[in-house]
């Protein structure tokens, strides 16, 4: 683990010192990044939050395809950093690959498991010299039956962004 002391920006002027944590998954090996505010740090809560994170990062590769994933901050409209999700995944035949990027905001395992699944299927159709599937990708109101303002995860600081996605056709 990695731990560096920090500032997080909670709106308006308003600021909070925290120790920003860097930690890996064992099983798959992702490496991810999670604060904890200076007054609660102990190594308590770095094991349990970092034990927390690892559950729900090695559960994304329980999605059919999905093959890596990766943290990430990325700017936002603001000029704020906001905390995302990578998820990289092939299609059925292995031949292609694609990967969704996710504000964790939105980490939500059915939402992205709807993604994977939806552009997986795109990946498939194309292959097959089909048409992909009907309709837009699916929303994160639509799977999990909520707005993503109201999730509470570990970086809430910053304005939206969207989900986005690139893909790789054939060898």
């Amino acid at each position: 683990m990695t731990q560096y002391e920090t500032v997080e920006f909670m709106g308006g002027t308003q600021t909070r010192p925290v120790v920003a944590v860097g930690a890996r998954t064992k099983a798959h090996g992702v490496y991810f990044e999670f604060r904890v505010p200076k007054a609660d740090y102990s190594a308590a809560v770095v094991r349990n939050d970092a034990g927390g994170y690892t559950i729900i990062f090695e559960m994304l590769f329980d999605i059919p395809g999905v093959a890596d994933a990766e943290w990430t901050q990325e700017p936002t409209a603001n000029g704020m950093l906001e905390d995302h999700v990578i998820v990289y995944f092939t299609s059925s035949s292995g031949a292609s690959s694609s990967s969704v990027d996710v504000p964790y905001r939105q980490f939500d395992q059915r939402y992205i498991s709807a993604l994977v699944g939806y552009y997986r299927a795109e990946l498939d159709a194309v292959e097959n010299g089909e048409t992909g599937p009907a309709g837009g990708p699916p929303t994160y109101a639509a799977t999990t039956g909520s707005s993503s303002s109201s999730v509470a995860t570990a970086s809430t600081f910053s304005a939206g962004s969207s989900v986005t996605a690139s893909t790789h056709i054939g060898p």
